[in-house]
């Protein structure tokens, strides 16, 4: 079961070629139980942006990407637990589940960016 979902929304081409990306989903614990109240933080090289997942653990954000070679990093927070993902723009997958668990955040994002 896919949990986020991430639609390009528009494009600028003044300078740079900027896309706005709409990232959509919810937030899970480890046995696949929805996270209610999570902070939810999106980083592109360009943009950051944060919020709090909501009822049933669903978040939604807009943010600038950079090229097909930025990297968007998704991280929730809940307590002492933690998840990210990470990918290239270029690669977006149209979903992607973000699993918050005891492990630190550096190693999660090491394991998903190799």
């Amino acid at each position: 079961m896919s949990s986020i979902h991430i639609q390009p929304i528009s494009h600028a081409t003044n300078y740079t070629r900027l896309e706005l990306y709409r990232i959509s989903g919810r937030v899970i614990d480890g046995d696949g139980y929805t996270v209610r109240g999570a902070d939810v933080l999106l980083e592109s090289c360009v943009d950051r942006k944060m919020t709090s997942s909501s009822e049933g653990g669903r978040f939604e954000l807009n943010i600038y990407v950079s090229g097909n070679n930025d990297m968007i990093t998704i991280q929730a927070f809940f307590g002492l637990k933690s998840g990210c993902e990470r990918m290239s723009a270029r690669s977006i997958p149209g979903h992607l589940e973000i699993v918050i668990g005891e492990s630190s955040i550096d190693d999660l994002c090491k394991k998903v960016g190799q």
